[in-house]
């Protein structure tokens, strides 16, 4: 009766210690209570060595202090302690009792499963030899029960197996349905989406009713099949319920509706995606729970597998909308629906390389009014340069405690590039010419604020925002525009209509070939309004369309902006629109280049440049060494092309390219040569990052090497991470990253990344834990 009792009281405490071989809370207790307490009960027949072995053998795997501590002492115990007649059973049952507790708390983690395993061995050892020593009625007993559970177990296992060999192929095609459909989220085809969903729900109905049927009901008592059979009910369940509401939701969406016409959205129509775009949003959630919430270490690798590709796709879409949301919310007020909006589209063109996309040539003033656009104002950077008053005209600096107007932002970027017409004036006041100069910085946000500083004391009002958009993005909304013609009859090579595949070509070169400026003014200024008036005179495609056309523009930093109201501005970094340099604290590393012309002059359609980023972070330091080689090829002739496009201001033989180049590092730069040579610098400091500057000078047809040594420390304790930023240049610069990583035990990874487009990237050598 003692041993009973220790058997019961072992039950209980093993099935309290959180040992979970099915994965269900109750089922578990109920399996491990009547297991522990029938083998506690076989074992108290055995030998008390057999006992006290198991005892030590638990304590020695169980990967815990306390547990060996507790089954060492208790195996010593057992092994000297005297025991009289009749009292063999009673320590057995408590040895093992305690050696069953031990094992199944063990954090042994050598493989997935060991501690099951010590577990499973140690129990099976015990009670086989306690069976041979019961008596012929109990082991009779004994082996009736352990038949029927192992016959039950057996019939149990097939049975899921058909059932569920039967709901592979619509567990197959409600996950490649699903796939289809977050595809389609993604790319915006909301029909598309929406019928995957609706076809992934009903696989996962089909699927869920096969595995979840009576019949498979036994599998939930089955270890190792009951994970199988849990995560495939939950997973069709959840899935069924989440692709269910996503169609339901997506029939709602109704994003053609948010198409511009005659220059006009409907505001109502915006608000009235939101409920919508936050259900779908919600059920995305819902969706990536179901999945986290599975217990996938038990599953087959090819299962496991399959439900690691599909969060992965859910997790990509998440993220889609959850910037789809807060573009949703934000645009009503963006568009004017609390109020009349004013935002300044500056046009640039990179034949003569700025910071952010260019030399800024002329610029257009947008007003919106609860959804009515009209362009307001338009004219050439010198019409501002003209405006206003020069004797007083400055950039608002200084400390906002004194004056919450005043923005100490710009002190840092004045620092910079104040003499480069912007303070050097009298008194720090602009130059004559700073809006030719004003986009210097390739941090859109310090060029916004700028631009929305000085334009009131050039001519125009308040501005509720800034956007930039280079040659190329302006080409691309002839797509939608279709050809415009040259006015008064002006033909370039023989056309007299630029499209949207000659656009590019005729904004960067080919307008120079109307040899007197006023003409080319004239013709480059007709241009920009007449893509202006059209696009708002006509009917722009939905955001998914626009999306397709201009997102690889934003992605290359050819169509940045920036707000001045702090969340939409948090909206425009979150879309990646913000055209904001990389933030140095979220990677390890950073590193960016940018470009401004220094000779007034558009011979940068001609210039040609490629990187080479060359790293060796030490985990164990805390150091860092780097180097960053810039190769600059002037391709320009120094004939044949107007003064305009090769001549200088500066004095130089025509056909010469003079780029001052900057480079902002996380790392302190240490020395910096040109072809092997020392050259002169411009260090500073901006947006978080140390900057170096270098004029380099270029001959028609020569080329330099630009050589950046650095050292420092950086935080790479759990691995190396780089952010990037190339210029959005005519030809972009390719930038070659080969980064060592060195890990606290000597250890090395290496990794070689190119990186073609213009824009940001981030590129990472993980540790593997």
């Amino acid at each position: 009766m003692i041993a009973i009792v220790a058997g019961l009281l072992a039950a209980i405490g093993t099935a309290a210690g959180g040992a979970s071989p099915t994965g269900d809370t109750t089922i578990d207790m109920i399996l491990i209570g009547v297991t522990v307490a029938g083998i506690t009960w076989l074992g108290a027949a055995a030998m008390r060595w057999d006992a006290a072995l198991i005892t030590l053998v638990a304590a020695l795997t169980s990967w815990s202090i306390l547990g060996a501590i507790i089954g060492v002492t208790a195996a010593i115990v057992g092994f000297v302690m005297p025991v009289k007649p009749g009292q063999r059973c009673i320590v057995n049952a408590i040895l093992i009792g305690i050696a069953l507790n031990i094992a199944a708390r063990s954090h042994l983690g050598v493989f997935l499963g060991l501690s099951s395993v010590v577990f499973v061995v140690l129990a099976a050892y015990v009670g086989a030899v306690g069976f041979v020593r019961r008596r012929r009625g109990s082991r009779q007993v004994t082996a009736a029960v352990v038949g029927a559970a192992a016959a039950l177990a057996f019939v149990g296992t097939v049975t899921f197996g058909v059932f569920g060999y039967l709901a592979i192929d619509d567990a197959k095609a409600a996950s490649d349905h699903t796939h289809v459909g977050l595809d389609a989220l993604g790319n915006g085809d909301i029909e598309t989406a929406r019928l995957a969903f609706s076809a992934a729900a009903t696989s996962f109905d089909a699927a869920e009713h096969r595995v979840d049927s009576p019949l498979t009901a036994v599998a939930r008592w089955i270890p190792g099949v009951a994970q199988h059979h849990r995560v495939a009910t939950e997973l069709m369940a959840g899935g069924a319920d989440s692709t269910h509401l996503l169609a339901d939701q997506l029939a709602q969406l109704d994003l053609d509706a948010l198409a511009v016409s005659g220059g006009r959205i409907d505001i109502a129509r915006v608000r009235a995606v939101q409920a919508p775009l936050l259900a779908i949003r919600t059920q995305i959630e819902a969706l990536q729970a179901t999945i986290a919430d599975l217990d996938s270490q038990w599953l087959l690798p090819p299962v496991a597998a399959r439900i690691d590709g599909l969060a992965g796709d859910i997790d990509d879409q998440h993220q889609r909308s959850v910037d789809a949301l807060a573009v949703a919310d934000a645009a009503p007020g963006l568009f004017g629906g609390d109020g009349p909006r004013t935002y300044f589209i500056g046009f640039t063109t990179p034949s003569e390389a700025r910071g952010i996309g260019g030399f800024m040539g002329n610029w257009a003033e947008i007003t919106v009014t609860d959804g009515r656009i009209e362009m307001t104002r338009f004219g050439r950077s010198d019409d501002l340069n003209l405006a206003g008053d020069p004797a007083t005209r400055r950039f608002t600096t200084g400390n906002p405690a004194n004056d919450p107007q005043l923005d100490p932002q710009l002190d840092e970027w004045l620092a910079r590039y104040g003499q480069y017409n912007l303070s050097s004036g009298p008194g720090g006041t602009t130059g004559p010419e700073p809006w030719k100069n004003i986009n210097m910085s390739p941090d859109m946000a310090a060029t916004g604020r700028a631009i929305a500083d000085l334009y009131p004391q050039s001519g125009g009002g308040r501005l509720d925002g800034v956007f930039m958009m280079d040659v190329y993005t302006l080409a691309r909304f002839l797509r939608f525009t279709g050809p415009i013609a040259l006015p008064d009859g002006q033909a370039i090579d023989g056309q007299r209509t630029v499209t949207a595949d000659t656009a590019a070509k005729f904004l960067l070169h080919g307008q120079y070939g109307v040899t007197r400026t006023a003409e080319r003014v004239d013709v480059l200024e007709e241009f920009s309004g007449s893509v202006i008036d059209a696009l708002l005179a006509g009917t722009l495609p939905p955001p998914t369309d626009l999306l397709d056309t201009l997102g690889p523009m934003v992605d290359q930093g050819r169509f940045t902006g920036w707000a001045a109201r702090p969340d939409e501005q948090a909206v425009l970094t979150q879309i990646g629109m913000s055209g904001t340099l990389p933030d140095p604290v979220a990677t390890s590393d950073a590193i960016a280049i940018a470009y401004n012309n220094a000779a007034g002059n558009k011979i940068d359609f001609y210039l040609d440049s490629a990187a080479t980023y060359t790293v060796t972070a030490d985990a164990s330091t805390g150091s860092a060494s780097a180097t960053l080689d810039i190769t600059l090829t002037n391709n320009a002739p120094d004939n044949g092309e107007p003064n305009y496009v090769i001549g200088n201001l500066i004095g130089l033989p025509d056909g010469s390219n003079r780029t001052w180049i900057s480079v902002f590092s996380k790392l302190p730069v240490t020395h910096v040569s040109l072809n092997g040579l020392p050259i002169a610098t411009e260090p500073g400091f901006e947006a978080g990052y140390f900057v170096t500057s270098a004029f380099v000078a270029l001959p028609a047809g020569g080329s330099g090497t630009l050589t950046l040594e650095m050292a420092g420390q950086l935080d790479v304790t759990d691995g190396y991470s780089l952010a990037t930023r190339t210029p959005p240049t005519v030809a972009p610069t390719p930038l070659t990253v080969d980064a060592t990583w060195l890990a606290a035990d000597g250890s090395a990874s290496t990794l070689t990344d190119v990186r073609r487009d213009p824009g940001t990237s981030t590129l990472s050598v993980i540790v593997k834990r």
